[in-house]
């Protein structure tokens, strides 16, 4: 049985469809149009329909961590971030030992392929360290920082179903990396620089390589030179690259969210929450990585000061993005869907409202606070309930 879903407003890739609806059959999207919808309709009133935001980088939310390797962890993450307009994420590991890396890696591909009830989908995996540069470890455990070998990396794509490894953040510059890199692009993998001292050469070496991503730019890496623009001036500049940027006005002024946006252009700047476990939770101290974490507002820091990571949702990111870089809607929620959808190979069905795409649907109010999640046309989440 079809179903049709009629809003004040429909976000397609690339414009605003006022007065629309959205057709949808076995799941998929079977038609989208203006006016008068085609049959009875769930009318959303002023309600403005986007497509599912796709999170990246996302380590944990709801007091649950990819790290904690159990099916229960993972369910916790995916329904919070159904609630946060999220239908497909990639749960993310840290810098622990090859043993519990595996066992994270090995948990998430269990559950590839297959929703929990009432929650986002999981798209993959994405190995954040531990074959990163100490020197910019950040919150990242330095006892666990190794360089990262193609025995390591061979374990992982046991563990996982094929295409499961969608993304892993290395340091280009250290030895053995760049042969590291071509390797992984030649398995399907995505590369993302990140938690790097890597030069501007350097980088251009590694993109030659295969490397597309930079991980949560400007954070964790080389600080720009004007006559060593490094890491951070290739994100900045360098074709073939897309910057994950966390547009929380914390680990980006509002001003570097919009200079990202202006020079690397709306389609090659990936919105990421680099989610924790207190994601959801209220302000307190909390355990990261096997240590104190205090989370203040939207700020995650060690006691030292330094930044662990973020508790913004994506619809939080979005909304910040329209208002820093000032984005039209279709540009923000682009950067959150297409964009990261393209970054990992699964633009073909996720990612925009097309004809022929999975009908992962949320329906926001003006105030970008998520009233309906949708995943493949199923009402996975209701404001004040799950649905």
């Amino acid at each position: 049985m079809a179903l049709i879903l009629k809003a004040g407003r429909i976000v397609l890739p690339q414009r605003e469809l006022v007065g629309g609806w959205v057709q949808v059959e076995a799941g998929k999207i079977a038609a989208i149009g203006s006016g008068q919808a085609p049959g009875p309709a769930v009318d959303l009133g002023e309600l403005t329909l986007i497509p599912g935001l796709i999170d990246l980088h996302v380590h944990g939310g709801g007091g649950a961590d990819t790290m904690d390797a159990t099916p229960q962890a993972l369910q916790t993450m995916a329904r919070l971030f159904a609630s946060a307009g999220v239908t497909g994420f990639l749960p993310t590991t840290m810098s622990a030992s090859q043993k519990d890396i595996a066992r994270a890696v090995e948990n998430v591909g269990k559950f590839m392929g297959q929703a929990f009830p009432e929650a986002a989908r999981i798209l993959g995996v994405h190995v954040e360290g531990p074959f990163i540069a100490s020197e910019y470890k950040g919150a990242q455990p330095e006892n666990a920082i190794r360089p990262g070998t193609r025995t390591e990396i061979d374990q992982l794509y046991e563990l996982l179903p094929p295409g499961g490894l969608k993304l892993l953040t290395l340091a280009p510059e250290l030895p053995g990396h760049l042969a590291l890199i071509g390797y992984l692009a030649s398995r399907g993998t995505y590369v993302a620089a990140g938690h790097s001292d890597a030069t501007y050469a350097q980088m251009q070496e590694a993109v030659r390589a295969g490397l597309s991503q930079v991980t949560h730019t400007g954070n964790g890496m080389r600080p720009f030179h004007h006559r060593e623009p490094g890491i951070l001036g290739a994100a900045l500049s360098l074709e073939g690259l897309k910057a994950q940027i966390i547009s929380d006005g914390i680990h980006l002024h509002p001003a570097t969210v919009k200079l990202f946006v202006q020079s690397r252009g709306a389609d090659d700047v990936i919105l990421i929450t680099d989610g924790l476990k207190a994601m959801g939770y209220p302000d307190g101290e909390y355990d990261f990585g096997g240590e104190k974490m205090i989370v203040k507002g939207l700020e995650a820091r060690r006691p030292s000061g330094s930044l662990c990571g973020s508790v913004i949702t994506m619809i939080q990111e979005v909304q910040n993005a329209c208002n820093f870089a000032q984005l039209n809607l279709w540009q923000a929620v682009r950067a959150a869907s297409l964009v990261p959808a393209q970054a990992i190979g699964v633009c073909e069905l996720y990612g925009s409202i097309e004809v022929g795409k999975a009908a992962d649907l949320v329906a926001i109010n003006s105030e970008f606070q998520v009233e309906r999640t949708y995943l493949e046309g199923e009402l996975i989440y209701r404001r004040g309930n799950l649905a």
